[in-house]
């Protein structure tokens, strides 16, 4: 008999594990940080405060926040309480969807979530300090048979997050996210330039009040613009091939002064500072 075998892929992958903190949020100080790898933050217990790009934060306890890559994040007062970090590696495309907004765990997920914190804390070195710089490192006496584990529960953790989220996406949201991404797909060519309303429109094909519409839970199109040329800023500050006046005139802007003063109004931090931290 002749057996045929079906390939299996691996939709969600955690390739590296960067940090795995418990974090006293009365002592740890808030100078903020961005770096470029995902990061699991969970409120075990406690009201978390802080800016996320740009803009404010809160977090009560049992919520989760996925950071993005290269995201200025920082904590304020009166945050109080515990939270769980993991810093990881993945290029998975499905995280994109649970990036940067809290995320209400329910019981069987927090019961989830401590399982794989607790095989973490059992692996790496640092795991339960008050602060931290440069992450944590691997426990030289590590299980390799825990560490597989925690890898594991921790992509079918993140895996199950994004299957909860996907459910309660609706026809309509899939439809007006579509609309969003074909027309800044479009824009994405022109970041070189200072577009008003009326010219993305005309590039997108549709009409004022009809781009108006797509893009009202976003801040407006030209908001959204503008945070995919800050986006771009992002990485080309990363690749360190461009100085920062490089950079303006590459995006569009039209001083070293707008760019700098867009940057931070965005992302909190100037761009020397997040070139700094990066």
């Amino acid at each position: 008999m002749i057996y045929k075998m079906t390939p299996l892929s691996q939709r969600l992958s955690v390739d590296g594990i960067y940090s795995v903190l418990r974090v006293d949020y009365m002592q740890r100080n808030g100078i903020g940080e961005a770096h470029g790898f995902p990061e699991l933050s969970y409120i075990a217990r406690g009201t978390a405060y802080g800016i996320l790009d740009g803009r404010e934060n809160k977090r009560n306890e049992g919520q989760l926040l996925l950071l993005a890559p290269g995201v200025f994040h920082k904590k304020k007062s009166p945050t109080v309480g515990e939270g769980w970090i993991i810093g990881f590696s993945s290029d998975s495309p499905l995280l994109s969807q649970l990036y940067n907004r809290p995320i209400d765990l329910d019981g069987d997920e927090k019961k989830e979530l401590a399982e794989v914190f607790s095989l973490g804390l059992r692996c790496f070195t640092g795991a339960a300090a008050v602060g931290y710089e440069g992450g944590t490192q691997l426990s030289i006496d590590a299980d390799p048979y825990i560490l597989e584990g925690f890898k594991k529960r921790l992509e079918l953790f993140l895996l199950g997050l994004h299957e909860r989220h996907r459910a309660a996406v609706t026809e309509e949201d899939l439809h007006k996210e579509a609309e969003v991404k074909r027309i800044l797909s479009l824009l994405f060519a022109h970041l070189h330039e200072s577009l008003s309303v009326e010219e993305a429109a005309r590039l997108a094909g549709i009409s004022v009040s009809g781009l108006k519409a797509v893009f009202r839970e976003k801040g407006g199109v030209l908001h959204a613009f503008t945070r995919m040329k800050i986006e771009r800023a992002k990485q080309l500050i990363q690749e360190r091939e461009m100085n920062f006046s490089e950079i303006a005139q590459a995006l569009g802007f039209a001083s070293l002064h707008y760019f700098s003063r867009t940057f931070k109004g965005v992302t909190g931090i100037s761009p020397s500072q997040y070139r700094q931290l990066i």
